[in-house]
């Protein structure tokens, strides 16, 4: 996190799409680790951003959080569908199953993030 990078859609990252699932799951495990680390002050300050175009930008963290899941999401629905239609079979996307496969891979039970 906090890595400054300019986006390039043009560029295709993981043509094979078992290397982009594991990527997936790799940014899902540092994005969850990063916010069990976080301070809760974190979340009442404010970033600060360039848009597409040009414009400078803040936001309250806690609203770009919100903003990425559920971008996030409807993203991931967009997916499925195109996948779907193609004859592909349908994606898990439930997020309690995923924690559940990721808590039995740690070792860890569910429940409140650890402090540590």
């Amino acid at each position: 996190m906090g890595l400054h990078r300019e986006a390039n859609y043009r560029v295709i990252h993981h043509a094979d799409f078992r290397e982009l699932k594991q990527a997936l799951r790799r940014e899902a495990r540092l994005l969850q680790g990063w916010l069990e680390a976080a301070p809760d002050a974190q979340f009442q300050t404010k970033i600060h951003y360039v848009d597409g175009g040009g414009l400078q930008r803040d936001v309250w963290v806690r609203d770009a959080l919100t903003h990425l899941f559920t971008r996030q999401a409807h993203h991931r629905g967009q997916v499925s569908a195109v996948i779907t239609r193609l004859g592909g079979p349908a994606a898990e996307m439930d997020f309690l199953r995923y924690r559940r496969e990721m808590d039995k891979v740690s070792g860890r039970a569910g429940g409140p993030p650890r402090a540590d």
